[in-house]
């Protein structure tokens, strides 16, 4: 009998010890294979645990951790001394230079999911403005900073910026409104396995992906609550204080999903919901969803991190960028550079914003053909088409004048 009972609980602690060394084993193993990886959930989980810190039960619920970096998405993030997203501002040439601060806010859009540090809303912003003011006046400077923090709505976003308004110096407050931020915030207390473990993640993911309402459904319901809860009126005081702390108006630019840009998309009632909220409310807001859909040329997914991921990629924030750029440059641009501003294009590389130079001009048209040549571009032009035959006028006919006949004055 005693025999048999030590042989059952050698049975159990070898199973139980066996069991412990193939978790830990997976769990090196999933760490290992999720080290640099385009798993969206994955990734978020790595951004949660890495470099994000909680507020200790109060509003904004957690908040980037300073000076901390990860390789998220198959990009670096680094993140300052002050809880933001480092902003690749150009070198200040002229330390005695006028300094105009943008300050930037929002969600995972904002700080630049998935996307370099170079391709982020505020560092093009930066290179862009600070192009024009070195071609005009060299003596204004501008600092944009990227105060985005993802899964943020209207409130969190609030928040942050309202426990940092005594560090923050800025003359122009943009806030780009994701269509999901006007979710609600739950707080919520992670437990030990679900801070620390890439297994524990790794399995409640690929669950949860089976039981999560669809993203269309979900976002609609949003607007379903009459406050949307609790995010109209954070927006309202977050336009309150943009005025207090630059004195100038909060622009905001709205940005849809970007799986939902066509014309037939399934979440035309929340967007027009929220437009609505903005025009009633007499915000200085845009519309993205133009812009976003003549960059797709018809693929959204061109748009996108990853065939799983729809945040916007880099050549989204190049075409958003710009189009920021343009709506906000009468604020942060002196007269004078308005006119110089309209033709940065020309010299802004379409592919990574940055500056371009001209290297040289060729006119030889045998020198031109050969090079357009190469590239598959050359297309000569169809050979002059011969002019109409002439025609006899019908008796009677009459040509309607355009203009009212005046007579001659001599």
């Amino acid at each position: 009998m005693i025999s048999r009972v030590k042989t059952t609980a050698f049975v159990f602690i070898s199973i139980c010890i066996g069991s412990l060394f193939s978790v830990i084993a997976i769990e090196l193993f999933l760490r290992l294979r999720f080290g640099r990886s385009m798993d969206l959930q994955m990734e978020m989980f790595k951004y949660a645990k890495y470099l994000k810190v909680g507020t200790g039960g109060v509003l904004p619920g957690h908040r980037h951790r300073p000076y901390s970096k990860r390789h998220l998405m198959g990009v670096d993030v680094h993140i300052d001394k002050e809880g933001n997203r480092r902003t690749l501002n150009p070198a200040r040439g002229d330390l005695n230079s006028s300094v105009f601060d943008i300050v930037l806010v929002g969600d995972s859009f904002t700080m630049g999911w998935g996307v370099d540090e170079s391709h982020t809303f505020s560092s093009l912003i930066s290179k862009y403005a600070n192009a024009v003011a070195a071609n005009c006046d060299p003596g204004y400077y501008f600092n944009v900073t990227n105060m985005g923090v993802g899964n943020y709505n209207s409130m969190q976003s609030y928040a942050l910026l309202s426990s940092k308004r005594r560090k923050i110096s800025a003359n122009l407050l943009v806030l780009v409104h994701f269509v999901n931020d006007a979710e609600s915030y739950k707080f919520s207390s992670a437990g030990f396995w679900e801070r620390e473990s890439y297994f524990y993640n790794f399995i409640s993911s690929r669950l949860s992906r089976k039981n999560t309402l669809p993203y269309h459904h979900y976002y609609s319901s949003l607007y379903d609550q009459p406050d949307w809860s609790g995010n109209k009126q954070a927006l309202l005081k977050l336009r309150q204080l943009a005025k207090e702390l630059t004195g100038r108006d909060l622009i905001v630019f709205l940005l849809p999903e970007l799986r939902e840009i066509s014309r037939d998309n399934k979440l035309k009632n929340a967007y027009k919901a929220r437009e609505e909220f903005f025009r009633f409310n007499q915000f200085e807001y845009f519309n993205t969803m133009g812009i976003l859909r003549d960059a797709s040329g018809g693929y959204p997914e061109s748009l996108w991190v990853s065939p799983a991921d729809s945040h916007s990629n880099k050549k989204a924030n190049i075409a958003l960028s710009r189009f920021m750029f343009d709506k906000i440059m009468p604020e942060v641009l002196p007269s004078k550079c308005l006119a110089k501003a309209e033709n940065l294009d020309p010299l802004i590389c379409p592919h990574c914003g940055g500056q371009m130079r001209f290297l040289a001009v060729i006119e030889e048209p045998p020198v031109i053909e050969r090079i357009l040549d190469q590239i598959g571009e050359w297309c000569p032009s169809p050979p002059p088409r011969a002019p109409p035959a002439e025609q006899e006028w019908p008796k009677g006919c009459q040509i309607p004048l355009s203009y009212h006949p005046v007579p001659d004055i001599a």
